[in-house]
């Protein structure tokens, strides 16, 4: 190859691989699905959704289907007075019967979503689900409920059964 050809190809394989890198699918992908993919998937079989935060805003509005829940619900503390108020994950045996409760199942697809700024306690809800082994079916909803009303997308009060 001539010399003056050389600095092109190989000037254009790099401009190929960055293109190429550009459009690979990024790690937030398979952690956050938008408003638009939940409202595709409201109605999915297998789809369990839980909402984060304070207990009267989700008993006055939340996304539909959606259940109630909170640290308590998947962690266990030491309150008392010479406790540590740490939320630890309980078992595992422990905590997939916590999980079985707000209906989580190995086949389960979970969406978690907070109400007004509840984002820190809802990281914890994923990363407790990862530590579960379902880190794999569990995403965050991005912008939680903020984005989804401000999408135009329902709100309910019925609480599920």
């Amino acid at each position: 190859m001539p010399m003056r050809i050389r600095p092109i190809v190989i000037a254009a394989a790099v401009l190929l691989l960055l293109a190429t890198a550009s459009f690979a699918k990024s790690p937030r992908d398979s952690m956050v699905v938008n408003t638009a993919w939940l409202a595709a998937h409201l109605e999915d079989p297998n789809l369990v959704l839980l909402h984060v935060g304070d207990p009267d805003e989700y008993k006055a509005r939340h996304i539909a289907g959606a259940r109630f829940v909170t640290l308590s619900d998947i962690a266990v503390s030491d309150r008392s007075a010479t406790g540590l108020i740490l939320e630890m994950p309980p078992t595992s045996e422990d905590l997939r019967g916590r999980l079985a409760k707000l209906g989580i199942s190995d086949d389960s697809r979970i969406v978690v979503y907070y109400g007004n700024d509840w984002v820190s306690p809802t990281t914890r809800v994923i990363f407790t689900l990862d530590y579960a082994g379902l880190g794999e079916r569990a995403v965050m909803l991005d912008g939680g409920m903020g984005a989804w009303v401000r999408e135009g997308h329902e709100v309910t009060d019925v609480v599920p059964a």
